[in-house]
């Protein structure tokens, strides 16, 4: 069903001037409304970078306290070489030894690895690398040599965290 409206060409103008687009202020207010939105995304975004930034740092130094703590002279790696050594009579050739090995009990029921280790993954760093050892040690006090090669994962750097 359709209506026909009679108008005059004065009230056509008047209608669509009522009903037509928005005046200049519209686009400043949808300019006003992107500003605010990439102002607010410029904000979140350099809080992330900020927050990354502080938790990236600590994280790496919280790594390296768990690796220090590791290869400490009482610390859980070295305990277990010396335990090894007094029960063994010698040092192990790799530290695998350490998990594989049951420590000499009088009970075989008893009988645990040194180290409770998964032996699909070995002796690894916080950062994915091996613990390193070495017996005779060449540049420890200690009886031997015990590092990780620390973040950037490759021996004889900077970062290497050892205990000599």
């Amino acid at each position: 069903m359709t209506h026909q409206v009679n108008a005059t060409d004065s009230e056509v103008i008047a209608i669509d001037h009522a009903v037509g687009p928005p005046s200049g202020s519209g686009w400043h207010e949808v300019f006003t409304v992107v500003a605010i939105i990439l102002a607010a995304l410029a904000i979140v975004c350099f809080g992330y970078a900020l927050v990354r930034s502080i938790f990236v740092g600590s994280g790496c130094k919280s790594k390296a306290a768990l690796v220090k703590v590791a290869i400490a002279p009482d610390g859980t790696i070295s305990s277990a070489l010396r335990r090894f050594e007094r029960e063994r009579g010698r040092y192990p050739t790799q530290l695998i030894e350490l998990a594989t090995t049951p420590i000499i009990a009088n009970d075989d029921a008893d009988a645990k690895p040194y180290l409770d280790v998964d032996l699909k993954t070995g002796f690894h760093d916080p950062w994915g690398s091996e613990y390193r050892f070495r017996y005779p040690a060449q540049r420890s006090r200690h009886d031997f040599d015990l590092w990780s090669c620390g973040p950037d994962g490759i021996s004889g750097t900077r970062d290497d965290i050892t205990n000599w």
